[in-house]
């Protein structure tokens, strides 16, 4: 039971995979844009100082400054569907947790002994 509902989990994840995948194509990023900088369940909006070989030097609201790599960038709407994407796997993951709290032999991958 444990292995199908983790193979439940991951497949989730997976078909939710490409609301998460968009990304800035690094080739119109540029200096002055501002973008949202995918961090798990939170992203932080940025402004682009620059590119160089292929990395974005960006500086977060709070004044930091930090390279990153261009698919980490998204859109506003970009960035919605992400955090949407990622609650739902998180809420799902939390829910199978508490299941397998409640129920362990449930989630156990030895056989049952009713």
């Amino acid at each position: 039971m444990l292995i199908r509902a983790i193979a439940l989990s991951v497949s989730l994840a997976i078909l939710l995979l490409p609301l998460a995948a968009q990304a800035a194509d690094y080739r119109f990023v540029d200096r002055g844009d501002t973008y949202y900088l995918d961090h798990l369940f939170e992203n932080q909006l940025v402004v682009v100082l620059g590119k160089e070989n292929g990395w974005v030097k960006v500086r977060y609201l709070n004044g930091a400054v930090e390279w990153v790599a261009p698919n980490r960038l998204m859109t506003q709407s970009q960035s919605r569907a992400n955090d949407t994407a990622e609650q739902v796997v998180g809420t799902g993951v939390f829910l199978l947790a508490l299941y397998c709290l409640a129920n362990p032999a449930a989630c156990s991958d030895s056989p049952s002994t009713r």
